[in-house]
């Protein structure tokens, strides 16, 4: 058990030396946005081939089951992508290779790549038949809101009114078309109120009466250190699932999710056994990184479109909770340090005189 106190303790100060001020929870790019890329018609429909938008609209997937190959094509109607029975293929001479590989590209392209007409020169980078890609055609690529959602932020805009991207089935064209529109996102009052409930339910528990308060506090603890990781865990997997990525690969890139996650879980088994020095600490650091977590992903609150597979609902409540119940547990935590012992009444006997 003193491996595991002292494995937290290390976690949790390594991330907090290390980790930059704002510890939001991110995988490959994928954040929070209000702006909605829809597909609103595929023509015409094929059998086993499908086209989403993933990732809040950070990238389109495509996976073909059919026995045909399909081809992507770039921005000048170059063959960019092969997709089919034997993987996918990239064309190294189309210059949407070199484009697509960034959410806001530059425009320097290898000479090879600057003749979208050039003869494909095609390079395997996968043996399943599916892929994901940033299509600049389907979102918006400026760094400021466009005039009329700066001017009216909270109403509906229509950005781009059709978008296509044209795929290539056999010797068949097939149009994939859709728009782009600004989506204001909900307020995040409710959920900040939600916040404040938990913060404030748990630090109440730390003014009851002496004993009883004791008591309360350390159920208190271990229940709001099981549950925050319980909600954390489930909002990795809803954003890795999203952006398909394997959990162990997307817990790699949150680690300090996971070393909130082993700090609590050792935590909530120190206060279990009664450990009332290592335990509260512990209950204290895993608090602490919550709440830098939750004020990381706080614009989750507020956004419309949300990297996730799970409800939107899900990863909110993980924020508020994160960070009305991680600050909670600060007071909690050490209500027994605070405290201040119930004083003893001892019978003092008079000298008396022989």
């Amino acid at each position: 058990m003193a491996v595991l106190s002292r494995a937290s303790w290390l976690a949790a100060g390594l991330v907090l030396l290390t980790a930059p001020p704002a510890l939001a929870h991110a995988l490959d790019g994928a954040a929070p946005s209000n702006y909605r890329t829809r597909i609103l018609e595929i023509e015409p429909q094929l059998p086993g081939i499908d086209i989403e938008v993933v990732e809040a609209g950070n990238r389109l997937a495509l996976t073909n089951t059919s026995p045909d190959e399909v081809v992507v094509s770039g921005y000048a109607k170059e063959p960019y992508l092969r997709v089919g029975p034997q993987g996918v293929f990239e064309n190294l001479r189309s210059p949407a290779t070199y484009r697509n590989r960034a959410r806001f590209p530059t425009d320097e392209l290898p000479a090879k790549a600057r003749d979208p007409n050039a003869p494909p020169e095609w390079r395997k980078v996968s043996s399943d038949p599916s892929v994901r890609w940033h299509d600049h055609r389907v979102h918006y690529m400026g760094l400021q809101p466009p005039g009329p959602v700066r001017a009216e932020p909270d109403q509906e805009h229509v950005i781009i009114p059709a978008w296509e991207v044209a795929l290539r089935v056999g010797d068949d064209e097939m149009l994939v078309k859709g728009d782009l529109a600004w989506i204001p996102g909900p307020s995040n009052l409710p959920w900040l109120a939600v916040a404040a409930a938990c913060g404030l339910a748990l630090a109440g528990l730390a003014l009851g009466p002496g004993a009883k308060r004791r008591r309360l506090a350390q159920t208190a603890v271990v229940v709001a250190l099981i549950g925050l990781v319980g909600l954390d865990v489930a909002r990795l997997v809803g954003l890795a699932a999203d952006v398909g990525s394997p959990l162990g690969r997307a817990a790699g890139q949150n680690l300090q999710a996971v070393a909130a996650w082993i700090t609590a879980i050792a935590a909530a088994v120190l206060v279990l056994r009664g450990d009332v020095r290592v335990g509260p600490a512990l209950a204290a650091g895993a608090g602490v990184l919550f709440a830098l977590g939750a004020l990381g992903d706080i614009s989750l609150l507020d956004r419309s479109q949300l990297p996730t597979n799970a409800p939107d609902w899900l990863p909110r409540l993980a924020v508020a909770a994160g960070l009305g119940g991680g600050l909670g547990l600060l007071v909690v935590a050490f209500a027994p340090f605070l405290s201040r012992p119930t004083p003893v009444s001892v019978a003092a006997e008079s000298p008396q005189a022989h």
